[in-house]
């Protein structure tokens, strides 16, 4: 069943994605860059759901860049890539990702934020 217009966060958990699109964008501060990236959910339930993520790859403050290097190693690793040099690269892998809620702030309601990545094993 697709869920693709509904837009409540879906349960923490794994799920099977395909990663549909990549954008390097700047911050709102003007002082760093992140990637982009919408994940669109296969499975094992809330099929045609769309997840949204960044990656910090450029920001003023170490430990923040750092996460958001090792989360881009993490997720290449996932997908099969030795290297990237254009985030295209990224678009059409398949991995399983971890969706955990994030917790109302800002005036914005509950949503969903990856956490963790890995590559899909026969079986899983």
């Amino acid at each position: 069943m697709l869920e693709e217009n509904n837009f409540e966060p879906i349960p923490d958990g794994w799920y099977k994605v395909l990663i549909s699109s990549t954008q390097l964008k700047q911050t709102k501060a003007g002082t760093g860059e992140y990637i982009a990236l919408r994940y669109n959910v296969l499975g094992p339930t809330h099929e045609g759901r769309v997840i949204v993520g960044k990656l910090n790859i450029r920001n003023p403050n170490p430990k923040t860049q750092d996460i958001g290097i090792q989360q881009l190693g993490e997720l290449m690793r996932a997908i099969g890539l030795a290297s990237v040099e254009d985030t295209d690269q990224l678009i059409g892998g398949h991995l399983e990702v971890e969706v955990k809620i994030s917790e109302a702030s800002g005036g914005c309601d509950f949503s969903n934020y990856v956490s963790n990545f890995r590559a899909i094993k026969v079986g899983r």
